[in-house]
């Protein structure tokens, strides 16, 4: 039976891995001159889209708000007493495997082989021990491996019958989706549907993977994540990890490629406004024929408020840029203390969460510097993550604090009495919210005004990705889009497949 529905699987989705677009390789690839091209944030989407256009002989400029670059992939040094000169990222990143475009991007600047994979993928708490390693990774059986898991159980779909509706997780369809389910809340969805407690636990763990509660989360945005991440492809849901900081083995490559084909960052540059006129835009006093606008959402809502061409042009996808919202805030608690886990964990878990806990990095099993921190003084460095924070602590710094540490000893009641040797703290809410009833009003990936282009996360694309793969994408699409109109060949993208199994 297993081997009938893997072929059958196989048949329906294969190939996993999928161009969307040819290519024409007799077109020819690089520039002859060198063509000035604008790139608004230094995040991925905007790292992605210089990278390409570099290599192919455009002179491009980008321009950064922040004082380090990579945006929600940026780290910055930081002196901590007992610690020294460390590096902080805005927190742990996964590299999932069908993140083509991504990873396309990263073999590009000799980044693979600065990856590991993690052990198991897995969710704990006082409550629940969810692993999913060795769980099989072909999509169909994966959900059934979930019964095994003792996530639901056969007797749930009898007792309720409305469960049969979850069936739309594998009939993924990115209109008639959205249509349906995109102004439903998660919350208000599995309360229809009455989800076992174990399986509402696990779909929760995702809307906060997407920085939002689940009374907040679009429904047809967690089914398209769902399709993206476990159902459009083969390998399960694991993922890699950086062996390090994030600066050095990641955005420092990039910067390096960026140089080595003479593509300019400047950071600490706060744009207030872009210009137009008949010879093309004007960005910090600087000439450009060619502007792309990468950064996040809430600071792209703040600039296209104040760009002028844009009210006149095209008012209509003005307000839709404008109408970009942030998701709720995340915070990141960097801990230096003198215990490790009392049992063995991956480096990186999600957390079951009571208030704001979502995620734990053991960063002494992640990176060389803090693992020989923890030898030195026998203890260990963690990175606790909260992806939704809730609203009467966002902006409490000391708060948050205490609940995350409250909240670590409940659930590891062995680190109880623990010391702090160094700590270090960030909150921010420069996500891309994926709240009910947005995606319709959200700006697609189209050239609504000429020569100004768009790409982060936060764009509709013709393929399902998400977070980091979504940036990339934006990223690619809007390299090839100038590619393609000076003519030059443009660069594959990739995707899994569009629609579920059963769409």
């Amino acid at each position: 039976m297993k081997k009938a529905i893997k072929k059958w699987v196989e048949k329906w989705l294969q190939p996993y891995r999928r161009q969307l677009e040819g290519v024409d390789p007799s077109l020819p690839e690089r520039s002859l001159q060198p063509i000035p091209v604008a790139v608004i944030g230094g995040g991925l989407a905007g790292l992605v889209t210089a990278s390409i256009l570099a290599e192919r002989n455009f002179r491009v400029t980008v321009f950064e708000k922040n004082p380090y670059v990579g945006g929600k992939l940026g780290a910055w040094e930081k002196e901590l007493p007992n610690v020294g000169k460390t590096w902080i990222d805005h927190g742990f990143h996964a590299f999932f495997y069908q993140y083509y475009n991504l990873r396309a991007f990263l073999g590009k600047i000799d980044v693979l082989k600065n990856l590991v994979p993690i052990p198991e993928y897995l969710i704990h708490g006082k409550q629940i021990h969810l692993s999913f390693k060795d769980v099989e990774t072909t999509p169909v059986l994966n959900l059934l491996a979930m019964r095994k898991k003792g996530i639901f159980q056969l007797k749930d779909i009898f007792l309720h019958p409305r469960l049969l509706e979850l069936m739309e997780l594998l009939k993924y369809s990115p209109v008639r989706t959205f249509e349906k389910y995109d102004t439903t809340s998660f919350l208000q969805f599995s309360d229809q549907l009455g989800i076992p407690k174990p399986m509402q636990r696990m779909f929760i763990s995702f809307t906060r993977a997407f920085f939002a509660d689940p009374d907040r989360m679009s429904t047809a945005e967690l089914m398209k994540s769902f399709h993206f991440f476990y159902l459009s492809h083969d390998f399960g849901i694991q993922y890699d990890y950086l062996k390090g900081d994030c600066y050095h083995l990641l955005i420092e490559p990039a910067l390096q490629y960026l140089d080595k084909h003479n593509g300019r960052v400047l950071t600490n540059q706060d744009i207030r406004t872009v210009e137009k006129d008949s010879k093309g835009y004007i960005v910090q006093g600087q000439r450009f024929p060619y502007v792309v606008l990468a950064a996040d959402a809430p600071a792209v809502s703040r600039l296209v408020s104040k760009i002028q061409f844009l009210r006149r042009e095209d008012p209509e996808w003005q307000e839709q840029l404008m109408g970009l919202r942030e998701a709720q805030g995340y915070a990141i608690y960097k801990i230096w203390i003198d215990r490790q886990l009392p049992e063995e964990y991956p480096p990186f878990f999600i957390v079951d969460r009571e208030r704001v806990l979502d995620a734990c990095a053991q960063f002494h099993l992640i990176d060389p510097k803090a693992a020989a921190w923890s030898r030195e003084h026998t203890g260990g460095v963690f990175e606790l993550h909260c992806y939704a924070v809730p609203k009467e602590l966002y902006g409490d710094e000391q708060g948050m604090k205490e609940v995350f540490l409250t909240e670590l000893v409940q659930i590891f009641p062995g680190l109880k009495g623990f010391r702090i040797s160094a700590e270090s703290f960030h909150m921010n809410n420069n996500f891309t919210a994926f709240y009910t009833g947005l995606y319709k009003a959200r700006p697609s990936f189209s050239e609504k005004v000429k020569d100004f282009l768009i790409a982060g996360d936060w764009v509709k694309l013709p393929i399902p990705a998400m977070l980091m793969e979504a940036a990339a994408s934006s990223g690619l699409l809007a390299a090839n889009r100038i590619l393609q109109k000076e003519g030059l060949r443009q660069e594959p993208i990739w995707t899994v497949p569009l629609e579920g199994i059963l769409s």
